[in-house]
């Protein structure tokens, strides 16, 4: 019984550490049926899409989308088309995660696109960005198809990335949202053409970091992407998929989307800014490093100069009652001759 106790408490303290020093991951591996939170209809997106009044509830379509029994087709297997679903209810939850089934179809050869986009967004505003404006408020993830830029780069399309844009940056859709790209990551996912039902992909933010699971091969389990800590996003917002095509094109489907409020206990900072009044930012750690580099360079510059300030203010003292100490001495000798 004590052997068994002390073993427990060594796999207690070992998953622990794993998880806290980033070797391990809850979702890797873990079924795409199963969830963390507690599953919010109003934000969510299954079948039968369509209501007695043929609306979808919470929904509204925008541009080229059209509601089918068996998928949202955002978008046709043709040139110039554009289409947006976007949920009409605000996102209350501080900490979420969302999980989509999607298709892309089209052409086999290396002629395709554009892609799609996930969105969290303050407002729903139509544009070149994979359907949306370019300098939308908020989170966008995207799944591009199409290389525009970079053609000496590494990266192999099918491409996953995210961008998070307070309203005054521009995705750029001719280097393909590189200069802007959240976090400097992305990862290469080949979900063209793929069984229809077989393509997954998992956006969670829990505790201010982003994270990215797919299912391309339609294995039922969770591949990691990326993750990305210190992005703050406020609650208020609203979710939307977008496809978008141009002069090349694919056929972009929506098979479900279902998001889930995950639990987490903030803890309360006191004079904390309210969740609705948070701005979208990435607390790019890199550029944290350089400002901590440079405000302990001032700060030690500034301790040079004042201990150097005070050397010289003790030197000029010292020197100041040296003098008056030998005027005195002096002065007192000559009296004693007189």
């Amino acid at each position: 019984m004590r052997n068994l106790l002390i073993f427990s408490l060594i796999k207690c303290y070992l998953f622990h550490l794993i998880k806290c020093n980033g070797f391990g991951d809850e979702i890797v591996d873990t079924s795409i049926h199963e969830y963390r939170g507690y599953y919010r209809r109003e934000h969510s997106l299954i079948k039968p899409y369509h209501s007695s009044s043929f609306h979808v509830p919470y929904w509204e379509l925008m541009g080229d989308t059209e509601v089918n029994n068996g998928e949202i087709r955002l978008t046709r297997n043709e040139q110039g088309k554009s289409g947006v679903i976007y949920n009409k209810s605000p996102v209350l939850s501080r900490d979420w995660e969302i999980t989509l089934s999607f298709s892309v179809t089209g052409t086999k050869g290396k002629l395709h696109g554009d892609g799609m986009a996930i969105w969290y967004v303050k407002e729903i505003n139509r544009g070149s960005a994979f359907g949306l404006i370019s300098k939308f408020k908020g989170l966008g993830i995207f799944l591009d198809t199409y290389h525009n830029g970079n053609k000496g780069s590494d990266y192999q399309f099918p491409l996953i990335y995210g961008m998070v844009n307070d309203g005054t940056k521009e995705y750029n859709i001719d280097n393909d949202g590189s200069s802007t790209r959240l976090g400097y990551k992305s990862c290469s996912a080949y979900f063209r053409n793929k069984k229809k039902g077989s393509t997954n992909l998992l956006l969670r933010y829990f505790n201010n970091t982003i994270s990215i699971y797919t299912d391309i091969d339609g294995e039922g389990k969770w591949k990691k992407c990326f993750n990305i800590d210190n992005v703050l996003l406020p609650i208020g917002y609203h979710f939307a998929i977008s496809g978008h095509t141009g002069d090349l094109h694919d056929t972009h489907d929506i098979l479900s989307f279902r998001m889930y409020e995950l639990d987490f206990v903030r803890p309360d900072k006191g004079n904390e800014i309210s969740s609705y009044d948070i701005i979208p930012q990435y607390l790019d750690e890199k550029e944290n490093e350089i400002k901590s580099i440079r405000e302990d360079n001032f700060s030690s510059g500034l301790k040079i100069f004042i201990l150097f300030f005070i050397m010289i203010l003790v030197m000029c003292f010292a020197i100041y009652y040296g003098l008056e100490y030998y005027k005195n001495r002096i002065e007192k000798s000559h009296k004693r001759f007189y």
